[in-house]
């Protein structure tokens, strides 16, 4: 800042050939106290449980770029979300470090929500930041059906419902997203294997469980795990494998007078050639040795 002596008249900073008396004042301009903010450049994807920051600019009242130098407590809201943070720095790169969100997105596909930043003692304290929040790391998984013990029979596949569920039970994806089945208590029984890394979940299934000489209730364990995910827990059923009511073992009789003669495997029958063979009884009995009531439709499949 330059202060001059002047003539009234012309304003001239001479006189007689002399410069007249001037004083030179150096000064800085800083910005004033902040008065309101705006976002920095952020770094999505945002993830449901996966931290993240929100760097922070500040203007004074005449948009001048400032900085927080005073402790502020920031709020964070926003609509069926929990939010929390860590910590917010000072100086001039302020940043608010590690905020988590928390809630249901409904999709893998995520879901859109205003973040309401408040910064309280400023004089324009709030904005809003759009982002989109997809579902978060697998955390648990879930299998339907819901009961702990299974009841099936043997010869038959059991299908089930998986779902992979990050912290906040929202179905979520990701590569490699493996689901297996091993079945354990007897031999050579199959391994279901389901692809979930598309859509978070699917049914899983595969070949059928097939117990050999099975003549009652049999205890076996299903677990159902990732194994590319160590952090999600494998879920354990328990299965009851039941003896199959299907057809296993068929018992043939000639009634010859008054007794019933039966006829094994690879007997030898004698019977007159171009007669018709009649007298036969037939018997059916399932894995558990119950005897199978035989209707006129399971009767014309005999052969």
């Amino acid at each position: 800042l330059k202060l001059q002596v002047v003539l009234n008249e012309s304003n001239a900073d001479t006189y007689a050939g002399r410069p007249l008396p001037s004083k030179a004042i150096k000064f800085s301009v800083k910005e004033g106290k902040p008065e309101k903010f705006s976002f920095g450049l952020l770094d999505p994807p945002f993830r449901v449980g996966v931290p993240f920051n929100i760097p922070l600019e500040f203007q004074d009242e005449f948009g001048h770029t400032g900085q927080l130098i005073n402790d502020i407590q920031p709020v964070l809201e926003a609509s069926g979300l929990s939010l929390h943070y860590e910590e917010i720095t000072k100086g001039p790169n302020c940043v608010i470090r590690g905020v988590t969100a928390k809630g249901p997105v409904n999709s893998c596909q995520g879901k859109n929500f205003n973040l309401k930043v408040i910064l309280p003692g400023l004089k324009e304290d709030s904005k809003i930041l759009k982002i989109r929040l997809l579902p978060g790391s697998p955390r648990r998984l879930k299998v339907k059906p819901d009961s702990e013990i299974l009841v099936i029979e043997n010869g038959t596949a059991f299908p089930f419902q998986v779902e992979v569920l990050d912290e906040s039970d929202n179905v979520t994806a990701q590569p490699k997203l493996i689901v297996h089945c091993k079945f354990l208590g007897a031999p050579n029984l199959p391994v279901y294997v389901v692809d979930c890394s598309s859509s978070g979940t699917s049914i899983l299934s595969g070949s059928a469980i097939q117990v050999q000489n099975i003549k009652k209730d049999q205890t076996l364990k299903a677990k159902i795990e990732i194994p590319s995910c160590k952090d999600v827990a494998p879920v354990e059923k328990t299965i009851k494998l039941l003896p199959s009511s299907h057809v296993a073992r068929l018992q043939i009789f000639s009634v010859e007078g008054q007794k019933a003669i039966q006829i094994k495997h690879q007997d030898e029958v004698n019977w007159i050639a171009g007669d018709i063979m009649h007298n036969l009884i037939f018997q059916m009995y399932d894995e558990g040795e119950r005897e199978i009531h035989i209707t006129s439709a399971l009767a014309e499949k005999i052969k």
